[in-house]
């Protein structure tokens, strides 16, 4: 009778050929036979041969052609101007709120006595931020909108 490493060697070795003599192969059954760890061990082998066999992952169909017919097709483009940031009205409503809120922000306070007791530093300090809060808004209205103020201006 064959040892069971030998049997398994040649089973490796003929990798689902024909084994090379009568003799062998039935040498070999018979040890399958008798030698139920040996059957299984071929079971799993048999199997795990097969499924090496079939391909793993199916065929993909090929879509080069579709893909380069739409790479090449002459159709002109749309372009949505999409729009940024706040309306022109919004613009124009922000403006105004900022405009009466800084005029009407001395109406309670009695800014000749305000202006008599503090310091020049206090007074420069309120100008600047008028002048800083003006700026920044009027640069940011002037840039978030300069191809309509041009077209409606004709500073082409």
């Amino acid at each position: 009778m064959m040892k069971c490493t030998t049997v398994m060697d040649r089973i490796v070795e003929a990798d689902g050929d024909e084994h090379s003599s009568l003799l062998q192969y039935i040498r070999i059954q018979i040890h399958l036979f008798l030698c139920p760890q040996c059957a299984e061990e071929v079971n799993r082998y048999e199997s795990a041969r097969e499924l090496l066999a079939t391909e793993a992952l199916p065929e993909v169909p090929d879509l080069s052609d579709m893909i380069m017919a739409e790479v090449f097709r002459d159709e002109p483009e749309e372009y949505l101007e999409e729009q940024r940031g706040f309306s022109f009205r919004s613009w124009i409503i922000a403006g105004c709120v900022i405009l009466i809120s800084l005029v009407s922000a001395f109406f309670g306070l009695d800014f000749q006595e305000l202006s008599a007791n503090a310091s020049p530093s206090f007074m420069l300090a309120i100008g600047l931020t008028i002048g800083i809060i003006i700026s920044v808004y009027g640069a940011l209205f002037i840039g978030t909108h300069v191809k309509r103020l041009s077209e409606r201006f004709r500073l082409h």
